[in-house]
C-alpha cells in the first residue's frame, strides 16, 4: 500500500518516474512498462517522509507488482549510501511489508575500495542480490 500520510510525487500510472535532486546530481529513471501501465508511486524520503537520521533520498513503488525501490543519490561514498539504504529499510519496515525490496545507489563517482566496505557487503548479503549501484544515471524497468 502506498504511504497513506504522504502524497506521491508522480501520477498513478506515470510511464517514466525520475528521481533526482534537480542539480547536476546523479539520477534514477524508472520506466513503467506494464500494459496497461502499473499503479506506481514515488516519495521523497529525505526530509519529507523521514526528517532525521540516516535515510535515503527516494522510494519508488510498483503497487501492482508489490516491488519497492529505495534510491540513494550521492556524489560519492558508496559505503555511506549503503548505510542510508539499510537504515531506511529498518525505519519503513512496517510500510514495506509484503513488498520485494530493491536497493539502488547512483553516484557521481565510485572509489573501487568502497565496493569492499563492510556496509556494502552487509547490504549485498541482506538484499539477496537486489542491491545495485551505478555512476551518473541508472535506468530500469519497474
Amino acid at each position: 500500500m502506498p504511504l497513506p500520510k504522504f502524497k506521491s510525487l508522480c501520477d498513478k500510472n506515470q510511464p517514466i518516474i525520475v528521481s533526482d535532486d534537480g542539480k547536476n546530481s546523479p539520477k534514477h529513471t524508472a520506466f513503467n512498462v506494464s500494459k496497461p501501465p502499473a499503479y506506481v508511486t514515488q516519495y521523497k524520503i529525505d526530509g519529507c517522509v523521514i526528517k532525521s537520521g540516516l535515510r535515503c533520498d527516494f522510494l519508488v513503488m510498483n503497487e501492482d507488482k508489490r516491488t519497492a525501490y529505495l534510491i540513494e543519490l550521492k556524489n560519492s561514498d558508496l559505503s555511506h549510501a549503503a548505510e542510508q539504504l539499510i537504515n531506511t529499510k529498518i525505519l519503513l519496515e512496517d510500510e514495506l511489508e509484503g513488498y520485494k525490496l530493491h536497493f539502488r545507489a547512483v553516484l557521481s563517482k565510485v572509489v573501487t575500495a568502497e565496493t569492499r566496505s563492510t556496509s556494502v557487503k552487509k547490504l549485498m548479503k541482506k538484499s539477496k542480490g537486489q542491491f545495485k549501484y551505478k555512476t551518473k544515471t541508472m535506468e530500469e524497468k519497474i
